[in-house]
């Protein structure tokens, strides 16, 4: 599939009518329920996990080889989950498909309150809970705000990927489990997902249900672009065309930095002799800037284009690598982690308008959801090719050499892919 989006101007200065701001109302309560449904499947799984791992050791008498497998069945369940959902989406109803999300997960946290084994809590993990965040966040929130705007669309998908819950869920499971220990801390979370699914329902797939057009598409919202409705085209087709594979390169190669470094951080600055403590503060200086960096680099989609904003953030990303590579001060290490939150807090809104951008809303779904396929190698091999090669050379020159590398390349072909873009449409 080519590039073929077809950009038209209106003229500025013209008065919204009563649909616009209907629409825009309407695409802005959509952003909520997506932002509130993305918290609260990537929070409670991934802020509250980790703090739960010594307590599953204790209870079920496991090791930390074990007690982390949860995760990793859930980013399993989400990369096997995405191609699915991407290739029926035009076909069901987002609204269902996330309720269903929160049913799974309630369902899952419920039993694992209750749960006398290790091999029980993973069991959940992986059928349930796993899947059931992969319906209610990741994709199906993106692809509903894709429904709802042409225009401001990486803003708003900016709102939607700010991680609140992944930097208070860990401190509120924190302390529910100090208080009330382990059983608590999933009836709690049970019911959070029971509550979220009311709320679920005052969705609404598509503005046309509402009798609307997606924000800017109507020729009186002043400074629109207007994109030609696309076909659904199927996974093979996406699977022939390069540009895709070069937008999920970028993707990839950044999903991995990204992980990389939330793994690696402290242990890198604990081994340059700075207090566990304070090291810690580096990691939560990364998830703290990333609430901000999202909105952030959605409004820089918005100006100049998904494939650029991720150019600018892999340079800038590669820049700030580097100088974690001299071994810096502890403040300026700070320093760096709160750029490395705002650019990797960034990347998925910037990805997720990409993939919009080329490939139109009937296709976000099956372009979205392989990206989730192929990044599974990615995020998962890439932390363990790092400890592997910290462990054989003794620093983390080599690791670190090789990401910032990798951003260069890609920045480069994002950069290639914005001009190709630029060029083709002026």
């Amino acid at each position: 599939m080519t590039d073929t989006a077809l950009v038209s101007v209106v003229p500025v200065g013209r008065v919204l009518t009563a649909a616009d701001r209907n629409a825009r109302a309407s695409g802005w309560r959509m952003t909520f329920f997506a932002w509130l449904a993305q918290n609260m499947a990537i929070g409670l799984t991934f802020g509250v996990y980790g703090t739960l791992i010594t307590s599953f050791e204790r209870t079920y008498g496991v090791n930390r080889s074990i007690s982390t497998l949860g995760i990793s069945l859930v980013l399993l369940a989400f990369a096997l989950v995405g191609p699915v959902a991407g290739s029926v989406l035009h076909r069901i109803s987002i609204k269902m498909a996330m309720i269903t999300g929160a049913c799974l997960s309630a369902v899952g946290y419920g039993l694992v309150s209750s749960a006398t084994s290790m091999t029980s809590v993973l069991l959940c993990y992986g059928l349930l809970i796993g899947p059931g965040a992969a319906l209610l966040g990741g994709m199906l929130p993106s692809a509903l705000i894709s429904n709802w705007f042409e225009t401001g669309r990486g803003r708003a998908l900016g709102i939607v990927n700010m991680p609140l819950l992944v930097a208070v869920a860990p401190l509120v499971s924190a302390w529910i489990l100090e208080q009330w220990g382990l059983s608590t801390v999933f009836v709690v979370l049970a019911a959070l997902m029971l509550c979220l699914i009311p709320i679920l329902f005052l969705i609404v797939d598509h503005p046309e249900k509402k009798g609307l057009l997606p924000v800017g598409s109507n020729k009186s919202d002043f400074g629109s672009v207007k994109q030609p409705k696309s076909a659904p085209i199927g996974y093979g087709i996406l699977a022939r065309t390069p540009i895709y594979w070069g937008i999920i390169l970028l993707g990839c190669v950044m999903a991995a930095g990204g992980t990389v470094m939330s793994i690696h951080i402290v242990p890198m600055a604990v081994g340059l002799g700075i207090d566990p403590g304070r090291a810690a503060l580096l990691l939560a200086s990364i998830g703290g800037l990333g609430i901000l960096g999202s909105p952030l680099f959605g409004m820089i989609t918005d100006r100049f284009g998904g494939v650029a904003a991720l150019s600018l953030n892999a340079t800038l990303q590669a820049v700030l690598w580097s100088l974690m590579l001299v071994q810096p001060t502890f403040p300026v290490m700070l320093l760096v982690s709160c750029g490395l939150g705002l650019t990797a807090g960034g990347m998925i809104a910037s990805l997720s308008s990409t993939f919009s951008e080329y490939f139109g809303t009937a296709n976000f779904g099956r372009a979205y959801g392989l990206f989730a396929f192929c990044s599974l190698p990615f995020i998962v091999g890439a932390p363990v090719l790092a400890g592997y090669l910290f462990s054989a050379r003794g620093s983390y020159q080599s690791p670190f050499g090789g990401q910032i590398v990798a951003f260069i390349l890609v920045a480069a072909l994002g950069a290639s892919l914005a001009w190709r873009r630029a060029h083709l449409h002026p």
